[in-house]
C-alpha cells in the first residue's frame, strides 16, 4: 500500500511540473523548432551512415582469366545497390567480351575502349537511377595517350605476347640490349627506364672472367715473359652491325665530366665526333651515393631534369631532346617500333620455316605409344603395315625421295648400265688378243683346212674364254646391288622404327638374314647361267642375221679404207689374213648376241632375288612378329629421351602455331 501511494504522488508532481515549464518557454523559439522538424523531409540531411558495405572483391587478371567470376559477382549484386569499380594496369584490357557486356549494360561507355596501362573508375547503380549531372566514369587515357596506345602499344604487345609464348626459344625476337663497359652505368640506365630498382651488391652483376695460367719453370731457368692482348672483337661483334646501323650511343655520368671538356661531350652527343646513324643521347642516373641514401627513382628523374636545365653546357642538349631518361625512353620506343615493323615480315618467314622443320622432325618420332595392351597391339600392326608399304614402294619404284635424291630403282638402272658398258668394252678390247690366238692356230694347229675356212674348235674356245672372264664382275655387281638394297631397306626401318629400338633391331636382323639367303641363291644362279653360256649356241636365223650385219659393216669400212697407192699392199694383206678376217666376223656376230643375253639376264636375276623376292620375304617376316603377342611391349619400347623430345616438339609446334595466329591478325 505504501508503494502505491508513493507512485501516485510522484505522478501528480510530474504532471504539474510539466504545465509550469510550458508556461515559462517563449512562443517564437518553439515555433522555429517545429518548423525545422517539419522541413527535414523536404531537404536531404544525413542523420546516419549512408549505407552498408555488402561485398568487396579483388580480381587479379595476372593470375588467370577471372572474367567469369567477376561477371557472376556483378550479376549477384542485390537490387538498390551502388557499385564502385576501379581498375589499373591491363586489368580491363584482359576482360572477356561477356564481362565487358555486363559492365556496359550498367552504363559504362569506356569499358570496350580500354587500352593497356589505363586507369579507370566507374560508379553504377543497380535498380535505381543516379542524378544525370553526376560524373559516373573517369578514364586516365587522354587523346595523346590514346594515339600512343593505338600505334605503339600493339607492336610492343605483339612482341610481348610472342615472348610470353616462349617463341624466343626458337627465334630471335626484336629487342633492345644494353651493352657497355664495366661500371659504365648499364644497370642505372635500366633502372631509370623501367622504374624498377635492380638488385645490387657483390657478385650480382655479371663480370667478364679473367683466366690466368702460370707455368712452373725449372730450377735455374731464367724467367722471360711478355703480356699480349688477344683481339676478340670479331668474335663478340654482331656481323649484322654495319657502321652504326643499329647502335645508339648513350653517355652516362655527365656530372663527373672534367671541367673544360663539356664542349667535347656536347659535340659527341651531337654526332660530330664518331658518327652513328642512330645518334647519341645523354642521361644522368642515380649514383652510388644516391643508392645508399635510398633516393627514389621518381625523385632521381626530377633531379636529372633540374641538372640539365641548370647546366650551362648541357642545357642545349635538353632543348634538342637529346638529354634525360624520358627523352631516351621516347626515342628508344620509336626505334623499337620501327625495328619491330621491319622485322615482322622476316619473323613471319622464320616462323613458317621453323614450323615446317618442327613438323617434319615430329613426324619422325610418330605418335605417342598407347598404354592399353589392345591398343598397343593395333599400334604395332599399324607400324609394321606402314613399314611394309614403304618396302613395297621401294620395290615398285614408287617411294618418295627428298630434293636432290633419287629412287633406288634409278640407282640400280645406272648400275646395270655400267654392266652393259663393261661387257661392250670387254669384247672390244679383246680384239687384239683374238687376232693373236687366230694367228697361233694358223701357224701351229691348222691341218687340212684351206685358207679362208674358220676352225669351229678355235671359235668355240675363244668364245668360252671371253665369257668366262665376265663371271666374277657379274658377281661383284651382285654384291654391290645387294648392299644398295640392304641400305635402302634399313633406311625404311630407321624411318619407321627409329625410336622403337627393339623393333628396329628385329627388323635389321630380319633384313640381314634374308639378305644372306637371297644373295646366296642369286650368286648360284648367276654362276649357273655362266656355265650354260659355255655352251656355244644361237638360233640359226638369229646368227645368220647377226653375221650378215657384221659382214656388211666390215664391207663398208673396207670401202672407205681402199686407196690406189696402197691397193697392192691391202690385197696381199687380205690374202694373208683371210682366215683371221673370217674368224673375226663370226666372233663379232656371236658377241653381239652374247652381249644382249648377258646384259639382260644378269640384271634380271639380281632384280628378282635381291629386290622382288627380298621385299616379299622381309614383309612376311615382319608380319610374323605380330604372332608373338608376349613380346609386343618389348618391341614397342622407346628410347628414354624420345618421349621428352616428342613433348618438346609438340610444345614448340604449339608455340609457333599461336605465334603465327597472332601475326596473321596483326596488320603492319
Amino acid at each position: 500500500i505504501f508503494k502505491a501511494l508513493v507512485f501516485i504522488f510522484s505522478s501528480l508532481c510530474a504532471w504539474y511540473s510539466g504545465y509550469l515549464i510550458a508556461e515559462l518557454i517563449p512562443d517564437v523559439p518553439l515555433s522555429n523548432t517545429l518548423y525545422s522538424i517539419r522541413s527535414i523531409g523536404e531537404r536531404p540531411v544525413l542523420k546516419d551512415e549512408t549505407g552498408k558495405l555488402i561485398a568487396a572483391k579483388y580480381f587479379d587478371m595476372y593470375e588467370g582469366d577471372n572474367s567469369g567470376p567477376m561477371t557472376k559477382f556483378i550479376q549477384s549484386t542485390p537490387s538498390k545497390s551502388l557499385l564502385f569499380m576501379v581498375t589499373h594496369d591491363d586489368g580491363s584490357s584482359r576482360l572477356e567480351a561477356q564481362a565487358k557486356d555486363v559492365i556496359e549494360a550498367l552504363g559504362s561507355k569506356e569499358i570496350k575502349n580500354m587500352k593497356f596501362r589505363s586507369s579507370w573508375v566507374f560508379v553504377a547503380a543497380k535498380g535505381f537511377e543516379l542524378p544525370p549531372e553526376m560524373e559516373r566514369e573517369k578514364d586516365s587515357v587522354n587523346n595523346l595517350c590514346r594515339q600512343y596506345e593505338e600505334k605503339v602499344r600493339p607492336c610492343i604487345d605483339l612482341i610481348d605476347s610472342l615472348r610470353a609464348l616462349g617463341v624466343e626459344q626458337d627465334l630471335a625476337l626484336p629487342a633492345i640490349a644494353v651493352i657497355g663497359d664495366q661500371s659504365s652505368g648499364k644497370s642505372s640506365v635500366l633502372e631509370a627506364l623501367s622504374g624498377v630498382a635492380l638488385p645490387r651488391g657483390s657478385g650480382i652483376v655479371t663480370r667478364c672472367p679473367l683466366v690466368l695460367k702460370l707455368k712452373q719453370l725449372g730450377q735455374g731457368e731464367e724467367w722471360r715473359g711478355k703480356v699480349t692482348y688477344k683481339d676478340t672483337e670479331v668474335e663478340v661483334s654482331d656481323p649484322t652491325e654495319v657502321e652504326g646501323e643499329i647502335n645508339k650511343g648513350i653517355l652516362t655520368k655527365p656530372d663527373l665530366v672534367d671541367r673544360g671538356t663539356e664542349d667535347k661531350v656536347v659535340d659527341v652527343v651531337r654526332n660530330l665526333v664518331y658518327h652513328l646513324k642512330k645518334g647519341y643521347m645523354i642521361v644522368k642516373c642515380r649514383g652510388q651515393q644516391d643508392v645508399q641514401k635510398r633516393l627514389d627513382l621518381a625523385e632521381a628523374l626530377k633531379m636529372e631534369q633540374a641538372f640539365f636545365k641548370e647546366h650551362p653546357y648541357f642545357r642545349v642538349l635538353l632543348e634538342d631532346g637529346k638529354a634525360t631518361v624520358p627523352c631516351l625512353a621516347e626515342r628508344l620506343t620509336t626505334e623499337l617500333i620501327s625495328h619491330i615493323c621491319k622485322s615482322l615480315p622476316l619473323l613471319e618467314n622464320q616462323i613458317k620455316e621453323s614450323h615446317q622443320r618442327t613438323s617434319e622432325e615430329l613426324q619422325k618420332f610418330g605418335i605417342d605409344i598407347p598404354e592399353d595392351n589392345n591398343e598397343r597391339a593395333f599400334f604395332l600392326i599399324d607400324k609394321i603395315n606402314a613399314f611394309n608399304k614403304d618396302i613395297t614402294a621401294l620395290v615398285q619404284a614408287q617411294e618418295t625421295v627428298s630434293a636432290g635424291g633419287s629412287r633406288l630403282f634409278t640407282n640400280l638402272r645406272n648400275k646395270f648400265l655400267d654392266w652393259s658398258n663393261y661387257i661392250e668394252k670387254h669384247f672390244t678390247k679383246s680384239s687384239a688378243e683374238i687376232h693373236s690366238q687366230i694367228q697361233v692356230f694358223e701357224k701351229q694347229y691348222r691341218g687340212r683346212e684351206l685358207p679362208g675356212f674358220a676352225n669351229y674348235k678355235t671359235f668355240e674356245n675363244i668364245i668360252k674364254k671371253q665369257i668366262k672372264v665376265l663371271e666374277e664382275p657379274a658377281v661383284v655387281m651382285l654384291h654391290e646391288v645387294t648392299d644398295m638394297v640392304r641400305i635402302a631397306f634399313t633406311g625404311v626401318s630407321l624411318n619407321n622404327f627409329g625410336e622403337l629400338f627393339n623393333l628396329h633391331s628385329a627388323a635389321k636382323s630380319k633384313i640381314e638374314d634374308i639378305r644372306l639367303n637371297q644373295e646366296k641363291e642369286a650368286e648360284e644362279l648367276i654362276r649357273l647361267h655362266f656355265k650354260m653360256e659355255q655352251i656355244v649356241y644361237c638360233q640359226d636365223q638369229v646368227y645368220r642375221g647377226a653375221l650378215k650385219k657384221v659382214r656388211e659393216t666390215d664391207a663398208e669400212k673396207e670401202k672407205t679404207k681402199v686407196q690406189p697407192a696402197t691397193f697392192l699392199y691391202n690385197s696381199e694383206l687380205l690374202q694373208k689374213d683371210l682366215s683371221t678376217t673370217e674368224m673375226t666376223q663370226h666372233l663379232n656376230a656371236y658377241y653381239e648376241e652374247c652381249r644382249r643375253s648377258l646384259g639382260r639376264q644378269i640384271p634380271l636375276i639380281i632384280q628378282y632375288f635381291m629386290l622382288q623376292r627380298f621385299g616379299e620375304e622381309i614383309e612376311k617376316a615382319m608380319l610374323q612378329l605380330l604372332q608373338d603377342k608376349v613380346n609386343c611391349s618389348r618391341l614397342l619400347a622407346e628410347r628414354k629421351d624420345t618421349t621428352e623430345k616428342r613433348k618438346f616438339l609438340k610444345r614448340r609446334l604449339s608455340r609457333l602455331d599461336q605465334a603465327w595466329h597472332k601475326l596473321a591478325k596483326f596488320s603492319y
